[in-house]
């Protein structure tokens, strides 16, 4: 399977031009507020950017009919964009509330009202999408959305009664501020599902790892158990084959410490014993090497071997044991 990569925005180098949308994020807060802090500041952004151009606009064509007065009014909305990402670089979220979902709507409704510009009055109703998804409790989230609405309501039906004097209308302004509403609107869509796609790549990355690790689990799990299978086997030859050979010795120094040999006799016996012993160490040898491979600690080298003298070397470590018992192992095998 290949190898599943997704970026962590929490960490690493951030460009220059990034670093404004990270404003008062740290990894210190959770995937999900990190996540929803960095809509937030790109939402800000952009509504930054679009009030600076709507601002340039009638600073460059609709000069005459703009006083100081509602120059200023229009140049509210940028002022607390810039409010709001200073709070947000600061981490004065409380703040950043505050002024998000009760000053700036305000603002914006006067500003429509004042300028009787219809497309401000629109920028109120992405605010109340935004207190469903930025706000954190059921009271916060119904008392700004109701709010908003009166607003937007208060905006569209009382336009019309706003002094003459204060409300130069200019229909390309009013297509700006709608045109910006559009924008505004499909940035936030665009972010919050972009961020829906990293958060699912990161989903699907956890995942892998975590299968790769289930996967190594039940291979060191198979190993164990291989393990203690051979331990089992072990236990068993020990009990039983190396046991044998052990036997043999046993009766051949009891033999002679029984019958009181000589010392002549005991240097004719010695050789034998030195059989067993060979024997006895072989089966060890043999035992270890087995054990090797059942746990794959060593290479397995496949040759050709006599059968014959493998099964007489084997029986023979069996002589002193069938000849106490008086039993008699008979091989057949061709030469």
């Amino acid at each position: 399977m290949p190898e599943v990569r997704t970026r962590d925005s929490r960490s690493g180098p951030k460009r220059k031009y990034q670093r404004i949308f990270y404003a008062g994020l740290s990894a210190d807060l959770s995937a999900y507020h990190y996540r929803q802090g960095l809509i937030f500041n790109i939402i800000n952004v952009t509504g930054l950017l679009i009030g600076l151009f709507r601002f340039i606009y009638i600073l460059l064509f609709l000069p005459a009919q703009h006083t100081p007065l509602l120059l200023f009014i229009n140049l509210l909305s940028v002022l607390l964009n810039i409010i709001i990402m200073a709070f947000m670089y600061y981490k004065a979220f409380i703040l950043t509330v505050y002024f998000s979902f009760i000053v700036y709507p305000v603002t914006l409704l006067v500003i429509s009202l004042v300028t009787h510009d219809r497309g401000v009055a629109y920028y109120l109703f992405p605010c109340i999408i935004y207190s469903f998804f930025f706000l954190n409790s059921k009271v916060k989230i119904f008392t700004a959305a109701i709010a908003v609405s009166l607003m937007f309501v208060i905006a569209v039906t009382l336009q019309n009664s706003a002094s003459e004097i204060l409300r130069p209308h200019d229909q390309i302004l009013e297509m700006i501020s709608i045109f910006g509403v559009f924008i505004l609107s499909s940035v936030t869509l665009f972010s919050i599902k972009f961020q829906i796609w990293d958060y699912q790549d990161k989903i699907k990355a956890q995942r892998y790892k975590l299968q790769e690790s289930n996967k190594q689990i039940s291979r060191q799990a198979k190993k164990l158990n291989d393990i203690i299978l051979v331990k089992d086997k072990v236990f068993s030859i020990i009990s039983h084959d190396i046991r044998s050979p052990l036997q043999g010795l046993y009766l051949i120094v009891e033999a002679d410490i029984n019958d009181n040999l000589s010392l002549e006799t005991v240097k004719q016996i010695l050789p034998e014993l030195k059989e067993e012993l060979k024997k006895a160490f072989d089966l060890f040898d043999n035992l270890l090497n087995w054990a090797k491979v059942q746990i794959k600690e060593a290479m397995i080298s496949i040759s050709t071997v006599d059968a014959k003298e493998l099964v007489d070397k084997v029986t023979s470590h069996l002589a002193k044991t069938e000849e106490k018992k008086g039993v008699v192992v008979k091989t057949e095998l061709a030469d």
